[in-house]
């Protein structure tokens, strides 16, 4: 186990000895005109390994963010043999995520309020405790696919008063809860992408409820009924599982085609929020940031360095202020640390997801967590749901947690 650990965690230890050669190669000078001091961009170094960044501390640090993150999950597959044991803490983390939500919510309708606006915000476009709404939702949907897990693997009740206080229940309570987050402070992206995440949920949930011999066998212990009455049972939750995943295609249809005629990158802009960037300034920095990604495509301006190599190329469409993202965490990593730094943070996941593939072991919990983590990968190539800390410990946790849960010997 321990060699096997230390070959997963192997690529993110390059990356690290990476941004500390790239330390001692800076491309980020100081000159000095008269008593003034300016900062230049030293383009000699392309091609070969560099940083841009301020300092050692804050090229360094992103680095161990991701380490920690992925020796987090890691531990997750290596240690833990139980699905039980995995659906438990999705359910506590789950409910840590519904907190947050409430405290959202209940926060906005209080600075909302005449003679409580002078309260502290967390950000220029918050959302509870995160300084990014943008950030929040990627948080929701990461533990909102969680907790349709949770529903899928927990027990059908069929009398509503137990069916109130089931796990199943709760759970899809509390995912609802954090889609209703997302409708708040989300932009169109973010709603159509949750509205297709609970879609697949509930579509999983009617599968796993039909009235088929295999579901009446796996869910109903009363073998003296009649078979009328256990397929009655499970065609009523069967057939509302079925019209909200129907509603919720239909929700994300209705927005697609909103925003259709004014182009795919008009579902990233929130126009009801004055703080969110408007349609041209998101183009004009993917502008500026694919002309950055050209310059060093191989290995990239170092970890930390978007905001300063930006600032030299940074068009006057976009104004003086600084831009701490590209609009996407695809962009980000390319700019920063290139081709070869992408693909050292893929290698490790790929192996696992080839291992899955090849155990040709799948199950409806399995799948649930799969689409999560390609909803938040998607939203990662149009957003920057990863530049919180929250956002990646999380995807790490729920990946090897997917990749674990098939391999599971407690099941």
């Amino acid at each position: 186990v321990s060699l096997f650990y230390t070959l997963a965690l192997f690529p993110y230890f390059i990356s690290f000895a990476i941004a500390c050669v790239g330390l001692s190669n800076p491309s980020l000078n100081s000159v000095f005109v008269g008593p003034r001091e300016y900062l230049s961009l030293d383009v000699s170094h392309i091609g070969s390994l560099t940083s841009a960044a301020d300092g050692i501390l804050s090229a360094l640090i992103p680095e161990i963010i991701t380490m920690s993150a992925v020796a987090c999950g890691l531990s997750i597959y290596f240690i833990t043999d139980s699905r039980y044991i995995i659906r438990r803490m999705f359910f506590f983390c789950l409910a840590g995520a519904t907190a947050l939500a409430i405290f959202g919510f209940f926060y906005s309708f209080i600075t909302c309020l005449p003679g409580f606006t002078y309260l502290p915000r967390f950000g220029i476009n918050p959302f509870s405790t995160f300084s990014d709404s943008s950030q929040w939702c990627g948080f929701a949907m990461i533990w909102m696919g969680a907790g349709a897990t949770v529903a899928i693997y927990s027990a059908q009740r069929f009398r509503l008063k137990r069916y109130a206080y089931s796990l199943r229940f709760l759970a899809l309570l509390m995912s609802m809860l954090l889609f209703l987050s997302i409708l708040f402070c989300g932009t169109p992206m973010h709603v159509l992408l949750a509205a297709l995440l609970m879609a697949v949920a509930f579509f999983i949930l009617f599968i796993d409820t039909v009235p088929t011999k295999k579901n009446l066998d796996r869910h109903w212990n009363w073998r003296h009924s009649s078979p009328s009455r256990k397929s009655f049972s499970l065609a009523l939750p069967s057939v509302l599982y079925a019209l909200i995943s129907v509603a919720m295609i239909a929700g994300a249809v209705m927005i697609y085609s909103n925003y259709r005629a004014g182009g795919m990158e008009s579902l990233l802009v929130d126009s009801h929020n004055p703080n969110s960037p408007s349609l041209s300034e998101r183009q004009a920095l993917l502008d500026d940031s694919m002309d950055i990604v050209r310059l060093n495509p191989e290995f990239g301006w170092g970890t930390a360095s978007f905001g300063n190599v930006l600032a030299f190329y940074q068009g006057s469409d976009l104004g003086d202020s600084p831009w701490p993202t590209p609009g996407s965490d695809l962009l980000h990593k390319l700019i920063e640390n290139g081709y070869v730094g992408l693909f050292l943070s893929a290698i490790t996941p790929l192996c696992f997801f080839a291992m899955w593939l090849a155990r040709r072991d799948f199950s409806l919990s399995g799948i649930m967590m799969f689409a999560t983590v390609g909803v938040l990968l998607v939203l990662a190539a149009v957003d920057y749901p990863f530049q919180s800390i929250a956002v990646q410990s999380s995807f790490w946790v729920l990946l090897m947690s997917a990749f674990r849960w098939d391999n599971a010997e407690v099941r």
